[in-house]
């Protein structure tokens, strides 16, 4: 296989961009080296570029992080599923998610959101590296969507099960931007939330 000499240079237009799984054969330096001649983004060493640190509590499926201490306290914090149940979750596949448009949950989100942003910057400060500026707000590894009748009502008037989605998000952008107007928000669009909805769009 001959390749012609190759001088591509510009800019992306993301900030984050990652090499999935295809180098885990390679030692740890070997790697890591592939991967910023690469220009993957993975969080490295300050030897690397240190690359893009996503903050607490993960990098993706979150809302089981976010929901875990007020289970007991408030299940009603929790999603519905079609029988009426409040469906706790174990970790970040579930079984459960959380309601989405009740107010506690945004409030306790926020509160833990915050928490988060402020332990993150006191650690990055102490070891000399980058502020993570990416925090997901990701629902957990299944396809269960709160089936109160808030969720359902924003649901069906925004033809997707995403606009609760975003709309929680946005809400939670909002309640941080002033404070840590750096900080972006990370969602998906994977399994329940793939079609767009009507009217809500994710906030900047």
């Amino acid at each position: 296989l001959v390749l012609p000499e190759l001088d591509i240079k510009g800019k992306p237009a993301f900030r984050d961009r990652k090499i999935y799984g295809s180098v885990e054969f390679m030692d740890y330096e070997s790697r890591h080296r592939f991967n910023a001649r690469n220009k993957d983004t993975t969080q490295t060493s300050a030897e690397y570029g240190f690359g893009v640190k996503f903050g607490s509590p993960n990098n993706c499926h979150t809302f089981y992080y976010y929901s875990k201490d007020w289970q007991d306290a408030h299940p009603e914090y929790l999603a519905m599923n079609e029988k009426g149940e409040r469906v706790r979750s174990v970790n970040g596949s579930g079984p459960g998610q959380i309601c989405l448009t009740s107010p506690g949950t945004r409030k306790s989100m926020l509160e833990k959101l915050r928490q988060y942003i402020v332990a993150d910057r006191k650690k990055a400060v102490k070891e000399g590296s980058p502020f993570p500026i990416i925090y997901c707000i990701e629902a957990n590894d299944n396809n269960l969507t709160c089936q109160c009748p808030e969720c359902q009502a924003l649901i069906k008037r925004e033809g997707a099960n995403s606009g609760a989605y975003i709309d929680l998000v946005n809400s939670l952008a909002d309640g941080i931007k002033d404070e840590f107007p750096d900080v972006l928000l990370d969602t998906f669009a994977y399994l329940q939330t793939l079609d767009p909805p009507k009217t809500i769009r994710a906030k900047d």
